[in-house]
């Protein structure tokens, strides 16, 4: 269930990462790496490349905390685990929509994982085991044709998307076993893990134009 902890992570999100937090977290990056040059053996690299690398880890891992500090908070401990194990994975590998910031990724991400719990409590008892199963399986067909969905923001070669389709098909074949075996062990991770999956699709939807096209 939702509560005032989750408000208050979000008002938290507003004062510290909207205001001036790419800022913060480059200056963060750049005094590590600042740091780091002082053993010059051991770097080979343009300096600007490893405060890239070191943003991307501490944005990385403020991600995955929030949420699960959100997901403590809000008494939905597992719900927080569920969300990295079915999402993060697939993500990686199904490309679609992506923030031009960090600070917007971390906050889509956070508000994204918000509303899926509120969907879940909202939804959990009120829809039946097979269709949540059906749910998942037009998600899998959906992401199994169509991925990655390539964003003008994050161009890569050919060799990469086929190899990053071939992944994307194997994690969510994965997942679709363990959403099976969910179903007869506990319907509320099992409905998490769907509406995990389902927000890969929704992100791989944000960019699909040839199906929106054929709506």
């Amino acid at each position: 269930m939702i509560n005032g902890h989750c408000v208050l992570i979000l008002k938290m999100y507003d004062n510290i990462i909207v205001s001036g937090g790419g800022n913060m977290l480059r200056n963060i990056s750049s005094r590590i790496v600042d740091r780091l040059l002082n053993y010059e053996e051991f770097f080979h690299y343009d300096r600007a490349v490893y405060v890239y690398g070191i943003e991307l880890i501490i944005s990385t891992l403020a991600g995955l905390s929030s949420i699960i500090g959100i997901s403590i908070l809000c008494s939905n401990a597992i719900f927080g685990i569920v969300f990295i194990l079915f999402f993060v994975p697939l993500r990686l590998f199904t490309g679609g929509y992506h923030a031009k910031t960090y600070s917007k990724c971390y906050f889509v991400s956070i508000l994204s994982f918000v509303i899926l719990l509120s969907i879940q409590h909202f939804l959990e008892t009120k829809i039946p085991t097979i269709f949540w199963l059906i749910l998942f399986l037009i998600a899998q067909f959906y992401i199994m044709r169509r991925a990655p969905m390539i964003n003008r923001n994050q161009e890569i070669s050919s060799q990469k998307e086929r190899k990053s389709k071939t992944v994307a098909r194997i994690i969510i074949f994965v997942e679709g076993i363990l959403v099976f075996s969910l179903a007869f062990v506990s319907k509320r991770i099992m409905s998490m893990a769907v509406l995990s999956v389902w927000l890969v699709v929704t992100f791989m939807l944000l960019t699909d134009k040839s199906f929106w096209k054929g709506v």
